[in-house]
């Protein structure tokens, strides 16, 4: 086959992809005043948050009482709200919607790593023990296998408040919204009986500081050209299959897990490969 045949698709392709990822990135023009006073106020109150539970009565304040309020929901029902917090249900929904809002795409791939940084190297540090090393079997509700140690701070709050924080920043209609929706991915921490509060509000602390940061993804342009662009596919195409085949512990959780994937999936397949093939067999056939 002659190279032209070859190059001209590809060339086409790379052509279309440029020009969507300059509109989109022209949809978020820039993060607004408002969002940058959002997490600082979001840092504050879990600071104080955390410090207030503390001082109430020591590290492991308010577990069992909110552990009781959120016994009357299922396993099946908490262990998919958790998800909301697992890594790779962060990078499928960012997949999800990564062609048509790439800055975001962008923003939570900086914020990921920032957070990350905090809750892995804080995790071994600290080396708290978590409820199931602590309290008696049977005091409390478990939902899933017992963990037992780097409790502080919740790896999962952190994701969920980041995933969904990336989202308050550029989309300030559903703020209150979206930190509603990650406040209750952190209570499953609780709920499930893997976390103390205290955790929360650190996961929490952890990712304002991240989301902070993701502004950076207005000032850097590498992210929003093509090259750029489909290298950050990698991860979240690796994430979303693995959120289809690997429930790890949380077994119940099909039900959030295996449609956010597969959507995620089903999406990246028809925007990046099927619609560049169609708009170049159109293109042929006019030639």
């Amino acid at each position: 086959m002659p190279m032209r045949h070859i190059n001209e698709p590809v060339n086409a392709y790379w052509h279309a992809l440029q020009i969507t990822l300059e509109e989109r990135g022209l949809h978020f023009a820039s993060p607004s005043p408002q969002g940058d006073r959002f997490f600082a106020i979001t840092l504050l109150l879990t600071s104080i948050t955390g410090a207030a539970l503390y001082l109430i009565d020591g590290y492991h304040t308010g577990f069992l009482p909110l552990n009781a309020i959120t016994a009357p929901l299922s396993g099946s029902f908490w262990q998919g709200i958790t998800m909301i917090g697992d890594e790779r249900f962060a990078l499928a929904v960012a997949l999800l919607f990564a062609l048509l809002y790439p800055r975001v795409l962008f923003a939570l791939m900086i914020a990921a790593v920032i957070g990350t940084l905090y809750s892995r190297g804080l995790k071994p540090l600290f080396d708290m023990a978590r409820p199931p090393a602590v309290l008696e079997a049977g005091s409390f509700n478990l939902l899933m296998p017992p963990y037992h140690s780097n409790s502080f701070p919740s790896g999962h709050t952190l994701t969920a408040f980041l995933l969904l924080g990336v989202w308050a920043y550029y989309l300030a209609s559903w703020r209150l919204l979206l930190m509603l929706l990650a406040l209750l991915a952190a209570i499953s921490r609780v709920a499930l009986g893997i976390h103390w509060p205290i955790d929360l509000a650190a996961g929490a602390f952890g990712a304002a500081g991240g989301l902070g940061r993701s502004s950076s993804a207005y000032r850097w342009r590498w992210g929003m050209t093509p090259v750029g662009h489909l290298l950050l596919l990698i991860l979240p195409l690796i994430a979303a299959y693995l959120l289809i085949v690997d429930a790890g512990d949380y077994t119940e959780s099909a039900w959030v897990r295996l449609p956010v994937g597969s959507a995620a999936l089903l999406t990246a397949i028809y925007g990046y490969l099927l619609t560049p093939w169609l708009r170049s067999r159109k293109t042929g056939k006019r030639e």
